[in-house]
């Protein structure tokens, strides 16, 4: 099919296709994640042609579903806009929930799906994705906010001003494209608003205080210096206190980082923002952190709060003072926080198994710096939510919100291809691994060297249910490792998984580290971790 299609494209004129493809590539996009289609037979022969220059190269998964969660590890990992091709109808519908879990994480996704020719609308044709079909179109604007239909070729010159948009305001766009319209020539310029401003505060006057804290969010990613934020910090021990996204920005090795606020926020920043503490902050310079930060962890009415622009907070901490007798009192207040530890573990009465706790410390201990975590769903993000220390920006991606079991395998495969210089490291559990175990071939397929790292415990363990609920069937994985050609290591002990851990981050192919883990992280805790606020899981 690629071939007939090489032959009847005009060679000479370039086609809406291959101009789409063109622009992102300007764009910064280097990779398309997909799954092939009929619908998108002019899209495929341009990604796949060896002759076409400045054009992504195309990234072939093994589901929709995880094309789109690869494009949104791609995203994390890069600061660029990820990409997720299909055809319309099932291949669209199975993007769905990559698209409504970047909508909840503001990750800049693009979501490209095939048609039918238009003049085949209404007639009942095979996968029909239009009004009169599956109504693609309709249900990706109510799912993510914007979708774009091109019905003829003039109407891709609104397309590439919106995928700009998209990047910049931090938003999944969908745009679908019928297979017609995708091998017409075009010819016509580009509409183009280049640039657009980030969502940015006013700017309040600076109090000096004594416990002063910097709240960096994801919206400063890529717009300030983290070099240059960790020498301000360390100069004058201003506290740092991030969300989910940002951890990283400055070591949470160093004293100054006083962790996140997310899901299971770490103690000290909750402690930090606690109004009845004596330990908490008089004084706040938030730098790209979303409004909705503030609303469930800080009362705006105890605090001064300075919100600084990031574009310009380069400039403000390099004109920035302060009375050496403050930053010695800060100093204090640092050490004070500091003293507040994350639970604490006991020894595991079950042997064969690897604690979340040890199985966490001995990563932290054995994975170089540059490497990149990309965590699941279940128990396994909870543990590494509060063990894992970040060193570097965009070195922990998760789902800060929805958390789609089986997300994290993909991302990881984006986020590899993303950062071909950086260490790929998986988390994830057995029930992940039913759902998008499949991916680990995709990694095989394009040797990718990721180290995926399955905890097993044989259970939806977060599910307060009866066990014919809860409980899953066990499973040989390392018969299924076979079968998809990784290597793969069975673990059920604390020094080999460091052992192999360590031989892993040498090797230049992907691996499955396979490990039985307790079924749940407070079966291993001195202390629960509580939730940090009350919501509807506090009842479940």
């Amino acid at each position: 099919m690629l071939t007939e299609y090489r032959v009847i494209m005009n060679e000479q004129k370039p086609t809406v296709a291959e101009v789409l493809l063109k622009e992102l590539f300007k764009l910064g996009v280097e990779y398309v994640f997909l799954v092939p289609g009929a619908q998108i037979v002019p899209l495929l022969v341009c990604l796949f042609n060896e002759n076409k220059k400045d054009i992504p190269v195309p990234i072939i998964a093994s589901h929709e579903l995880a094309a789109g969660f690869m494009a949104l590890g791609y995203a994390r990992a890069s600061g660029k806009i990820g990409v997720a091709l299909s055809i319309g109808g099932p291949g669209a519908s199975y993007m769905i929930g990559a698209g409504v879990t970047a909508k909840a994480d503001d990750v800049p996704i693009l979501f490209i799906t095939g048609n039918i020719p238009p003049e085949y609308f209404d007639r009942g044709e095979f996968q029909d994705a239009s009004n009169t079909g599956t109504n693609d179109s309709e249900i990706f604007q109510k799912a993510i906010g914007t979708s774009l239909i091109c019905k003829k070729s003039e109407d891709f010159g609104n397309v590439m001003p919106m995928v700009r948009k998209c990047y910049y305001d931090r938003k999944p766009l969908h745009v679908q494209i019928p297979i017609n319209v995708q091998r017409a020539t075009y010819e016509a310029e580009i509409n183009g608003i280049n640039s657009y401003a980030y969502p940015v505060f006013p700017t309040f006057d600076y109090s000096d205080t004594e416990k002063t804290v910097l709240l960096i969010g994801h919206l400063a990613l890529n717009r300030i210096d983290h070099l240059k934020l960790r020498d301000f910090v360390k100069r004058n021990n201003f506290g740092v206190v991030t969300d989910m996204k940002t951890r990283g920005i400055v070591p949470e090795t160093d004293k100054e980082s006083l962790g996140y606020l997310g899901f299971n926020s770490d103690l000290r920043a909750l402690e930090v923002f606690n109004n009845q503490s004596l330990l908490a902050t008089n004084s706040v310079v938030s730098v790209g952190a979303k409004k909705n930060l503030f609303h469930r962890y800080i009362d705006e009415q105890s605090v001064n709060i300075m919100y600084a622009e990031p574009d310009a907070f380069d400039k403000w901490i390099s004109t920035f003072t302060s009375e050496q007798s403050l930053i010695i009192e800060r100093g204090r207040w640092l050490n004070e926080l500091n003293k507040i530890t994350p639970p604490q573990s006991v020894p595991l009465t079950t042997n064969h198994k690897v604690s979340y706790s040890d199985l966490l410390e001995t990563i932290n201990k054995v994975m170089p710096d540059n490497t990149v975590v990309c965590l699941d769903a279940g128990q396994i993000r909870r543990a590494g939510s509060i063990f894992l220390k970040c060193k570097s920006p965009r070195s922990l991606i998760q789902s800060d919100t929805l958390s789609p079991m089986g997300s994290g395998i993909c991302a990881s495969i984006g986020a590899q291809i993303a950062s071909s210089n950086k260490h790929i490291l998986s988390l994830f559990g057995d029930g992940s691994m039913r759902m998008h175990g499949m991916e680990l071939a995709t990694a095989v397929r394009y040797n990718l060297p990721i180290i995926f790292v399955l905890c097993d415990n044989k259970s939806y363990a977060s599910v307060k249910a009866q066990d014919e609920v809860r409980n899953l069937p066990e499973t040989n994985w390392g018969s299924y490792a076979d079968l998809i050609g990784i290597k793969s290591y069975f673990i059920d002990d604390k020094k080999t998984f460091m052992r192999k851990l360590e031989e892993a981050f040498t090797l230049d192919e992907p691996v499955l580290l396979w490990t039985m883990v307790p079924g749940l992280l407070d079966d291993e805790l001195e202390k629960a971790q509580t939730l940090e606020y009350k919501n509807w899981l506090s009842s479940v």
